[in-house]
């Protein structure tokens, strides 16, 4: 799961989301979403995603990168995701608007 800045809409959430499927294919599980300024990408146990990986991605759709934060749990939406932030404290999300 990481952090992104500069995502505005939901146009904005479908662009990246897009981006992740096309570079890491249909076997991983992509949530972002605009509002909480996460990218989230789920992978399987035999594969394998680097942060600079996901950091080239959120680059190259135009946003900024923030930090990511690893979890051996699979997260599969925002739901999810948002208790895992809960549990796992300092992980700071920023939006600029």
């Amino acid at each position: 799961m990481g952090s992104v800045e500069g995502m505005f809409c939901i146009e904005c959430q479908k662009k990246l989301a897009k981006a992740f499927k096309d570079e890491f294919g249909s076997n991983v599980s992509i949530t972002v979403s605009w509002e909480k300024g996460l990218g989230i990408v789920s992978v399987p146990s035999d594969g394998k995603i680097t942060e600079a990986d996901f950091k080239r991605v959120v680059e190259k759709t135009g946003f900024k990168y923030g930090e990511i934060k690893k979890t051996s749990n699979s997260i599969n939406n925002i739901n999810e995701a948002t208790l895992f932030l809960d549990k796992n404290p300092g992980f700071l999300t920023l939006k600029t608007f």
